[in-house]
This record gives structure tokens, C-alpha cells and sequence, in this order.
């Protein structure tokens, strides 16, 4: 998480990093989600609200 809360003090690496977790967390990219599947999604979510907060 400390790679997180780096990319808020750049806002180009906010950006990017938002961008690259809405990518990876496309629900379209597995059929049939696994639990390992929610997991990850999980933690994209967790990533995404503290680059928000």
C-alpha cells in the first residue's frame, strides 16, 4: 500500500494508477469468477479508495 499512497503526491502517477486499476478490474475479463478473482477485485477496490481518499 505504501506504493499507493506515493502515486497521490504525483498526479500523473494518481492518473495512470487509477486508470490501471479500472483496467485490471474489469469485471468482463473472467467468465466465471473464482474467489481468487474476488480477491483481487477486492483489493483494486481497497487501492482505488485510498488513491481517493
Amino acid at each position: 500500500m505504501d506504493f499507493i499512497r506515493r502515486c497521490k503526491q504525483n498526479k500523473v502517477a494518481l492518473l495512470v494508477k487509477l486508470a490501471d486499476i479500472d483496467d485490471n478490474s474489469d469485471s468482463l475479463r473472467a467468465n466465471n469468477p473464482s474467489e481468487k478473482e474476488y480477491e483481487r477485485l477486492k483489493k483494486y477496490s481497497k487501492e482505488k479508495d485510498e488513491l481517493l481518499s
